[in-house]
């Protein structure tokens, strides 16, 4: 055992009156039993955090994503030597004691950091205190927030901070110590996350009993076999024989077909829960993204929602930015103000910092391209350079060598000779070109689709006024139909196919100027078709709209037919417009793109406001025949619904 001697008590490690992992104290309150359910705490009342932790898979996920992603990054101390100029100083005692904080109970940083990840994530407090024992040796010792007390002032400030036992409370207020605690109504101790996620845990742990209950209670068979009426009584015998051969049948592995007598049938009931019906996966889905929401962690990043390349490596670039930076932040200021001063003896100014580019730092021939561009030349000696390899050190390798055809304002490099300079900039100049001309084809697209939509919804509106100055009450639906589908569709034609084609010809301009390959004959029957469909049900619409004319009450001071047709005009003509024009818009471009020999199409977001699973697709790539994650073959796919379509603005591009 050792002693941790205090300014107002000592504690011994290994005490049997130090209340240890399973002493359910926590804030000085004592925890409910396991079996208590979560909805006790919808207050500030107890909190049964291991229960948490042994029976929510969301919050332990999670949990330990940020924590373990917090515990790699290594401690480094520094001392400032000027405002633009510090030294590192790794011999320091801070940073050896950081980086080991505890030797004698075998704690390394990733230890403590994990722990202190998981504290405040849990608990919303966390503690660390800079303690010696009798014999001089100093160590960092965690304070685990189920033993630790905090008191704080009316004005929320913290004025005593103890270790609870059951013999009483020590003080350690006197103490070095790094300590956090979240924000509360009520006092300056914080309140645990885990409150707030209450009612969404308890939720997830009533589903899961239902679940069970379900496949506990439901049928155990998925049929049944039946015997006609007519076929006779069943002696007990070929009774006993049937029965036989069906258990031989349902327990051999080897397969077979069963016999059936009598003019039996077997009739499938279907009455087995599946996870579909039982909506197991949505649910916990949905409670994942619920816990990430609450600990400000991406869903993509733990798996809880589903993401693409391009969007989870954006992600991580994320994840020691403003993910899980404040945290870095706030362990680098708590430990700086105590803790760190404490183990200066020298009066220097140490500071600790966590380095968060030994997380993000690339493979090595990333980062050695990117330095030796960087720098304009090399930036390692040759001593460095066998170190890396784990060879031994040569004299005289110590210095930097600087290659003749290396000089500021040169060559990049040792390896550049100039060609790729050159090459960089012919490429460079034709990307420029390419992304010119995108910029122009795109911009002129937007102009035919905005006056196709212009004349579209113009069209509309003269189609909707036809049908109500001809209306005659009592009007045969199929009737209907047969007047005005080919009205509508032919009427429609003009701007459907003008928008596809301006689409067509955006992809071809850009792609394949000659137009090999391509003709556009071919978009012809699939516009015929858009047209077709789209004036069947919009006079649908207009025939549910009639017969709710007939039956309106004409009495009052509004006129039901003026009042329907400002709606057909205003809105729906605008809506159907809009859906028509985006759909051809992007069959014109994927047709084009097929014909011109591209292979694979890039979702690309434009607005600066788009609906979550654009903003979860953007730069998300397929095959020119697949759909993307959300179903849809291009922007404003008339396949899918109007959620996914409506007013979308995204774009694709393409790529052989």
């Amino acid at each position: 055992m050792v002693s941790l001697s205090t300014a107002n008590g000592i504690i011994t490690l290994g005490d049997p009156s130090i209340p240890h992992a399973n002493t359910r104290t926590t804030w000085g309150i004592p925890v409910a039993d396991p079996g208590t359910p979560l909805s006790s705490i919808a207050s500030l009342g107890p909190v049964n955090v291991q229960q948490v932790w042994r029976t929510q898979p969301s919050v332990r996920k999670v949990v330990e994503f940020a924590a373990r992603n917090v515990a790699i990054i290594p401690w480094k101390v520094y001392q400032r030597e000027a405002d633009d100029d510090r030294q590192r100083v790794s011999d320091s005692t801070a940073e050896r004691l950081l980086r080991v904080p505890n030797a004698q109970s075998r704690r390394t940083s990733y230890d403590l950091l994990y722990e202190l990840t998981c504290d405040s994530m849990m608990y919303d407090r966390w503690c660390v205190a800079l303690l010696d024992d009798k014999d001089g040796r100093q160590w960092l010792q965690r304070i685990p927030p189920r033993m630790l007390y905090i008191e704080s002032d009316a004005l929320d400030n913290i004025v005593k901070i103890g270790v609870q036992t059951s013999q009483g409370i020590i003080d350690l207020t006197g103490e070095a110590l790094a300590i956090g605690t979240g924000w509360s109504a009520a006092d300056g101790i914080g309140v645990s996350p885990l409150l707030t996620l209450s009612q969404i845990l308890q939720e997830q742990t009533n589903a899961v009993s239902w679940r069970n209950a379900q496949w506990d209670r439901s049928p155990k068979f998925t049929g049944i076999i039946t015997r006609p009426q007519d076929a006779g009584k069943w002696d007990d015998k070929k009774k006993d024989r049937f029965i036989q051969s069906w258990r031989d049948f349902r327990d051999s592995k080897a397969g077979g077909t069963p016999i059936f007598e009598d003019g039996m049938d077997y009739k499938n009931l279907g009455s087995t829960i599946t996870p579909d019906d039982a909506q197991d996966i949505e649910g916990r889905r949905l409670s994942e993204v619920e816990v990430c929401s609450a600990f400000h962690i991406p869903p993509e990043l733990v798996g809880s929602r589903q993401g693409n390349y391009s969007n989870i490596a954006a992600f991580r670039q994320m994840l020691y930015g403003p993910t899980l930076g404040p945290v870095l932040e706030r362990f680098e200021q708590a430990f700086n103000l105590q803790v760190i001063p404490a183990l200066d003896a020298s009066g220097d100014g140490l500071y600790g910092e966590l380095d968060r580019n030994a997380a993000l730092n690339g493979s090595f021939l990333e980062m050695a391209s990117y330095l030796q561009t960087a720098v304009g030349g090399p930036y390692m000696t040759r001593s460095e350079a066998r170190a890396m390899l784990d060879m031994y050190k040569i004299p005289g390798t110590d210095e930097l060598i600087v290659p003749l055809n290396v000089t500021a304002g040169g060559l990049a490099s040792p390896t550049d000779t100039g060609s790729q300079n050159r090459k960089a900039k012919q490429s460079q100049a034709r990307s420029q070109a390419r992304m010119a001309l995108r910029r122009s084809a795109l911009e002129e697209l937007a102009t035919a689709k905005s006056k196709a939509e212009d004349g579209l919804a113009d069209t509309l509106r003269g189609i909707y006024q036809r049908q109500l100055d001809e209306h005659k009450t009592g009007t045969d639906a199929d009737d209907f139909h047969r007047k005005w589908d080919r009205i509508l569709a032919d009427a429609m034609s003009p701007h459907t196919w003008a928008t596809a084609l301006a689409a067509a010809k955006s992809v071809i301009r850009e792609y394949n100027p000659d137009e090999t390959g391509w003709s556009e004959d071919v978009m012809r029957p699939y516009i015929s078709v858009v047209n077709a469909n789209a004036a069947k049900k919009i006079n649908d619409g207009m025939i549910g709209s009639l017969d709710d004319l007939d039956e309106a009450d004409d009495s009052g001071d509004d006129d039901p037919r003026k009042s329907l047709l400002d709606r057909l005009k205003d809105s729906t003509a605008l809506a159907w417009a809009g859906a028509l024009v985006a759909n051809c818009a992007g069959f014109g471009r994927q047709d084009a793109a097929h014909a011109s020999g591209l292979t694979q199409k890039t979702w690309t977001v434009t607005s600066a406001n788009p609906r979550p699973t654009h903003a979860a697709m953007n730069g998300e790539t397929v095959g020119m025949d697949d759909t993307f994650s959300n179903g849809a073959r291009w922007p404003g796919d008339g396949g899918l619904d109007v959620d996914e379509t409506a007013g979308c603005t995204c774009v694709l591009s393409y790529t052989w």
